[in-house]
């Protein structure tokens, strides 16, 4: 026998095919409606051409009782003789018989019948009602109907029999004829099934080309949309919108890539610079201090720029960067604030903070300090001399348009700086992404474009949300909302447990 690949044989490779399975299940649906519907239309053709014997027995009768009711019909004596030689079954198709009381035969049509009619119990006991019977009568299938007609003298009987044959005959022609069509018919109902299932199954084979054909760097490239408004349509559009989104992410890593090259030539090449200047032979002691200091400050933005791509490698992985656990927010503010007093003050710029005295919360401390030291740097660096920088925090209730309201913590920083240029707002959560591309590179006068795209990752990794605005009186304003969690239970020490 042929085999298919792998060793299946070609029937049960084509039944694995959705062309093949659509064919067989409709083939199938088809030989099932077909049996139970030949089994239903010879039922019904039997029943019905019965019926019909039925109908021509009872008005055959009922013409001849009335006859005996009126009298037409007397004794005979003697009677006919039954059982004639000649008559066969297939000599008698149809019969009549009148019997008198006691069940005499005294007339019959014809003359003379291959047996009696009647059963042993109408002999002895006529029947009262119209009484009708498939029996064998003379070797062949009659009806027989007996009909009681009630005399002064007694109960007569008339009998009304016709032959099954002709019934029988034809139902069995139509059979026949049902056995070679019906076969016939499911071939042809195949074959229209497998051409159906084509003509459907093409925008899938188009489909299937568009995706062979699909470069890596194919952009434009898209999956044929079938013009229906079916799963199949659907099916494209979710292929169409998988495709967008693969594009937009390789887009995003490639820009990832180059701007990452970018930001590392520079300090790469500052630091080349400085370990070649270092080794020349007429370099002083000072010198070599001063080309080692500016090495290790490359070094320490290289390990940083480092330290933010890993971290948002590990975000558009899908990896968790936020581990939730109850964080003094007060005591974390002071902290990061007094770290950037020191340096806002050699800058002539001073650093205020608005909180409660006591604001506990249930979040990640390490990513809450990075978001607050990266809005910090950030406004420090374009805050001029004598202005004031501005650290609000806060528990709020929010208030949805429907439901309840949830908790969350307000982190707000507000500097008196020129502000984020307008048409710069749209980008400002874009990664190296920076209001004056034109400024220097070196370390202290910019960053390296990703601290406000870390604040807005770690923000979406606790569930919030994050948004730059100029105030009324100019500046720059950043807003963080971070959704606390729902309350706990409470360990034996009276905190909830750190997940």
């Amino acid at each position: 026998m042929r085999r298919g690949s792998r060793g299946v044989p070609p029937v049960l490779g084509w039944l694995r095919g959705v062309r093949g399975r659509l064919v067989a299940t409709y083939l199938l649906a088809a030989v099932i409606l077909a049996v139970a519907g030949v089994a239903l239309f010879t039922l019904t053709l039997s029943r019905g051409l019965r019926a019909n014997v039925d109908a021509t027995l009872q008005s055959r009768a009922t013409a001849l009782a009335g006859d005996v009711a009126s009298g037409n019909i007397e004794q005979v004596d003697p009677p006919p003789v039954i059982g004639v030689a000649g008559h066969t079954a297939t000599d008698v198709q149809a019969f009549t018989a009148v019997y008198a009381p006691g069940a005499r035969l005294i007339d019959a049509q014809p003359a003379g019948l291959p047996a009696s009619p009647l059963t042993a119990d109408q002999t002895r006991t006529p029947p009262s009602v119209v009484t009708i019977r498939t029996a064998r009568y003379g070797g062949e299938s009659f009806r027989i109907l007996v009909q009681p007609v009630r005399r002064s003298e007694g109960t007569w009987l008339v009998v009304a029999g016709e032959s099954l044959g002709a019934a029988d005959e034809a139902g069995a022609q139509v059979r026949h004829a049902l056995y070679i069509s019906v076969p016939i018919l499911l071939a042809l109902v195949g074959v229209g099934a497998w051409l159906l299932s084509g003509a459907a199954l093409k925008p899938v084979d188009r489909m299937s080309a568009d995706a062979q054909n699909l470069g890596e760097h194919d952009v434009a490239g898209r999956i044929t949309e079938p013009a229906t408004r079916d799963s199949l349509n659907h099916l494209a559009r979710t292929f169409n919108a998988l495709l967008d989104r693969l594009h937009s992410s390789l887009d995003r890593q490639r820009s990832l890539i180059a701007d990452a090259g970018h930001e590392l030539r520079t300090p790469l090449a500052v630091l080349q610079t400085e370990l070649e200047t270092a080794v020349r032979p007429t370099r002083t002691r000072a010198d070599l201090v001063d080309s080692i200091s500016h090495a290790r400050i490359e070094v320490t933005r290289l390990a940083t720029l480092a330290e933010d791509l890993l971290l948002l490698a590990q975000a558009d992985g899908g990896h968790p960067i936020v581990r939730h656990q109850l964080t003094d927010v007060s005591e974390l503010l002071d902290d990061v604030t007094r770290a950037y007093r020191d340096r806002a003050g050699t800058k002539g710029v001073t650093v205020h903070t608005e909180r409660p005295p006591t604001l506990i919360a249930e979040l990640d401390p390490v990513a809450l300090r990075r978001i607050v030291d990266n809005l910090l740097a950030n406004s420090l660096r374009h805050t001029p001399a004598g202005g004031a920088i501005t650290l609000y925090a806060a528990l709020e209730t929010s208030k949805p348009a429907s439901g309840a309201g949830q908790t969350e913590l307000v982190v707000r920083i507000v500097d008196t700086g020129p502000g984020f240029p307008p048409e710069f707002l749209p980008h400002v959560f874009d990664r190296f992404a920076r209001a004056d591309q034109g400024r220097s590179r070196s370390a202290a006068a910019a960053g390296s474009g990703l601290g406000l795209a870390i604040v807005e990752t770690l923000v979406h990794a606790h569930g919030g949300r994050v948004t730059a605005t100029n105030g009324p009186a100019g500046g720059a304003q950043v807003e963080v909302r971070l959704p606390l969690l729902a309350d706990e239970p409470m360990d034996p020490s009276g905190r909830r447990p750190v997940r």
